[in-house]
């Protein structure tokens, strides 16, 4: 059986863009964690054709081929098989922070200047149980989640140097844990199916706030007191209750709502606001520009 095997590692092996780790640096960590899977199962003869599935498109056939053949080689492939297969690649619903950790596979923090980043974008993360245990972790400035499969954040989420987070193109569904983002001065949350706001109180220096594509029905009081931009676009917002008291605003983007008329803006300076794509009469058109003092309010477009 050995002759079976080392017949695949001779056809993978050429594919390989090394014999290091340097070699793997470009595939996923689905794809990599897959490879590790079911190069263990070969190795314990458990390995069925019901384990396996039929290829996705982001992955050709012959990639992980060549990681399954890459973790052979570094294991004891002694064991007994009946076959090698092709198809390789489990059926994965995401993995979490715990499961990169434990597999070796979290990307290194990134130093720029002053700025560390941690970039997470695009590994089919589900869950971020165990971020806590990542090295370094709270001297981290900059995350970056974006498309991912995160339902929720957990509880007590906190990262108290944290000044950007970006965990866009996931599926919140909430996010009013119990924060504690005390430095977070740029959130993108935006193409997800949030119904609701970050609490204020847990974002006390927020400056921009990125919700586009969410499922927002109505913008309620909100006392972000630093807030200078909020996008809040391509929702289903048809009401602002007592408008927005938000001080330090500059933009506004609320195109592609149900919203009938302009909210107010307790603003200490001029205010862009970007409206297209809702359902202004002309009349409110005509009102807005006399009742708006010139220069107090900026409409593009109007």
């Amino acid at each position: 059986m050995k002759k079976i095997v080392f017949i695949f590692l001779i056809l993978a092996m050429p594919l390989c863009k090394g014999a290091d780790d340097e070699g793997v640096g470009s595939f996923s960590t689905l794809e990599r964690l897959a490879s590790k899977a079911v190069a263990q199962k070969i190795l314990d003869g458990t390995l069925d054709k019901e384990t396996l599935s039929q290829l996705e498109n982001r992955c050709e056939i012959k990639t992980l081929a060549e990681l399954v053949a890459k973790e052979l080689y570094l294991l004891d492939f002694s064991a007994h098989i009946d076959y090698v297969p092709t198809l390789v690649e489990k059926h994965f619903k995401g993995v979490s922070i715990q499961d990169l950790l434990d597999n070796d596979l979290l990307p290194e923090i990134e130093v720029e200047g002053n700025i560390r980043t941690l970039d997470l974008q695009g590994e089919k993360i589900s869950s971020l149980e165990g971020y806590e245990k990542i090295p370094g972790i709270q001297l981290v400035h900059r995350i970056i989640l974006r498309d991912n499969l995160i339902e929720g954040l957990p509880r007590n989420f906190s990262l108290e140097n944290l000044i950007s987070l970006n965990i866009s193109e996931n599926k919140l569904k909430q996010i009013n844990t119990q924060l504690n983002l005390p430095c977070l001065r740029y959130l993108d949350v935006s193409w997800n199916q949030l119904e609701e706001y970050p609490d204020p109180a847990r974002l006390p220096v927020i400056q921009e706030l990125v919700m586009n594509n969410n499922d927002l029905n109505t913008i309620p009081p909100l006392n972000y007191s630093l807030l200078e931009q909020f996008n809040v676009s391509n929702n289903k917002i048809a009401t602002i209750l007592q408008g927005l008291q938000l001080p330090s605003l500059r933009v506004l983007k609320v195109r592609n709502n149900a919203l009938k008329n302009i909210p107010t803006v307790g603003a200490q300076q001029p205010v862009t606001i970007y409206w297209e794509g809702n359902n202004f009469t002309e009349q409110v058109k005509d009102e807005l520009k006399h009742n708006f003092p010139e220069g107090s309010i900026f409409f593009p477009g109007l």
